[in-house]
This record gives structure tokens, sequence and C-alpha cells, in this order.
């Protein structure tokens, strides 16, 4: 008899604690919170990668616009001179480094029949256009308006993530823009003196 009552006993503390361990809840929100980080931090760092990637592709948009624009606001622009401008780069990209961006200026002539060709380019960091080089390829029809001329400035940027790069590449960023000369029909690439000009 004593037997039976000790077992029933122990049964029932067994049941009642078993059901306090059942009803405790203090541990749960730990056990969520340790599933729940690992997806927050990768949101985290995912949206600071693509923060900065959206950055750094706005700069080289924004270098693009400045090197052309100040071309085509030019009647003559010298050597000298298109130095200077690919100078921009660095208060351009910054804090990105400008090391490894390039650019190219290329006055792109018309014929009378709308053809492309290189008139003169300049580049950093890579090739100019050969002068003569044939640009229908290149230059969108609605462009190539007969005797005339337009500039196009190129830029690109090679962008490494850095906390992603193990998951992707270099993402390259660049960017094309074309503008007409504002002064002149042509605008003419002349030596430091400001002779032996070429358009």
């Amino acid at each position: 008899m004593k037997a039976r009552t000790s077992i029933a006993m122990s049964l029932s503390r067994f049941l009642r604690k078993s059901a306090t361990f059942v009803r405790c809840t203090a541990g749960t929100v730990a056990i969520e919170f340790s599933f729940i980080l690992p997806i927050m931090v990768a949101i985290w760092l995912g949206g600071v990668e693509l923060t900065t990637a959206l950055a750094v592709d706005r700069k080289v948009v924004t270098l693009t616009a400045s090197i052309g624009d100040i071309t085509a606001r030019s009647k003559k622009v010298t050597e000298s001179q298109i130095t200077s401008l690919f100078g921009l780069a660095t208060p351009a990209m910054f804090p990105t480094s400008a090391e490894d961006t390039t650019m190219i200026i290329t006055a792109v002539d018309f014929d009378d029949e709308g053809n492309a060709t290189v008139g003169w380019s300049r580049a950093d960091g890579t090739e100019a256009y050969a002068a003569g080089l044939p640009m229908n390829d290149r230059v969108p029809a609605v462009y190539r308006v007969p005797n005339s001329q337009i500039i196009m400035a190129e830029s690109n940027h090679p962008h490494l993530p850095k906390i992603g790069y193990k998951l992707t590449d270099t993402i390259n960023f660049d960017n094309k823009m074309f503008f007409t000369p504002r002064l002149s029909t042509y605008v003419q690439l002349c030596d430091n003196s400001g002779n032996n000009c070429v358009q």
C-alpha cells in the first residue's frame, strides 16, 4: 500500500514539474531570436552593399555628365584642359577611390548622310578611339544629325563589394552620355597653345 502511495506521489510530482516545464516560455524568445538573427544580419548587410553600389553608380553618372557637359560648352578645348577634366574623377568619386576609373571624351562627327565617325578622342585609364573610326554602332540613330557633331562621354568604375565580395565578382558600373555642342557646331581639340586644332 505504501509502495503504491509512493509511486502515485512520485508520478504526481513528475506530472506537476512537466506541466510547469511546458508552461515555461522564458527561453522561447532566445530560441526564436537565434533563428531570426542570421536573417536580420543578412538583410542588413545586403542593404549596406546595395546602398553602397547605388551610390557608386550615381557617382559614375555624375562624372560622365560633368566631363561631357563641360566639353560641349566649349568652342575649343586644349589637351591640358582635357587632362584637367579627367582630374574630376577624384572629387566626383569621393570617398570611393578613383584609381581604377576610366573615362573617354569623344567628338563624333556626322557627314551629310548622318554617318558617324570619330573626329577626335581622348581617354584616361583606357584607350581612346582612333580618329576616323566608324561609330554608327555606338551612337543611336536619333543623335545622328547630318553635318553636325556630338560629344560622347563615357565612364567606367569597377566596384568590388566590401562584404559580399565572396558572393559576387567585381561589378562594372559604366555610363555613356551624348551632348550637343552649345556654342558652335563643332568642338575643336587644340594643342596647349590653342593652335593645330582638329574637329
